[in-house]
């Protein structure tokens, strides 16, 4: 069967809905033709991504770092941030086993996990376990709960960076009322952690955990992506 590549994520993405069940329907017929169809867009904003982020630790040395990948999906960002030379061990967590299938191929992950975030699910990571976290296309209705923010940033050591984006698949609207609800908590999270927002703009986000550790950050501050 002949498949259209230019079509394959846009078709994808017109599939997507706030329900996290169907969504996962989805994900599981592309997953093995995800790679050939990313779009150029995805690309260079994964590109840019990858760029701040070793701009940020580019005095560190990040083969002791640890890294994970948060909705890896079939691993763009894991394979992108290894070829953006991080040298540390990097994992993945998706929960749509054939994403994971895909990801396994590139060989840039030390483990990879198969789980949904939700309240109802604790995962099965010890706190404090990773230097970096990375997001991308997972915070949005029908993905990633907002109510459950606060257990990946209990994942990171202190000190640690989360970079993300937001994701409007579905075009209701209903990302704004998301990133609200997010925000909001990201608010509530500052009355506990030190919380600094190095970067914010419409390609994504990096946002500093700080706890009794100095922040890595500050050279990051003037950074702009567009």
């Amino acid at each position: 069967m002949n498949i259209d590549k230019q079509k394959i994520v846009p078709q994808m993405w017109s599939q997507l809905t706030d329900s996290a069940k169907h969504n996962q329907e989805v994900y599981t017929k592309v997953a093995k033709h995800l790679d050939e169809g990313q779009t150029a867009s995805v690309n260079l904003l994964v590109n840019q991504m990858m760029d701040v982020i070793m701009e940020i630790y580019k005095d560190k040395k990040t083969e002791e770092l640890t890294a994970l990948d948060v909705a890896c999906a079939a691993g763009r960002c894991g394979a992108g941030l290894r070829n953006f030379g991080w040298l540390g061990p990097i994992d993945g967590l998706d929960a749509c086993k054939e994403m994971l299938e895909a990801a396994k191929t590139k060989n840039v992950y030390r483990t990879l996990f198969q789980e949904m975030i939700s309240l109802q699910s604790p995962l099965p990571i010890e706190n404090s376990s990773y230097d970096l976290i990375i997001c991308f296309g997972g915070l949005s209705f029908g993905h990633i709960p907002h109510e459950c923010i606060e257990m990946l940033f209990d994942l990171l050591v202190p000190g640690g960076i989360f970079v993300f984006n937001y994701s409007d698949y579905t075009n209701s609207g209903s990302t704004i009322k998301y990133k609200a609800s997010l925000e909001e908590r990201f608010e509530n999270l500052k009355t506990k952690h030190e919380l600094i927002r190095m970067v914010s703009n419409c390609s994504f986000n990096i946002i500093c955990f700080t706890q009794q550790k100095q922040s890595i950050l500050p050279t990051c501050s003037t950074k702009t992506v567009l």
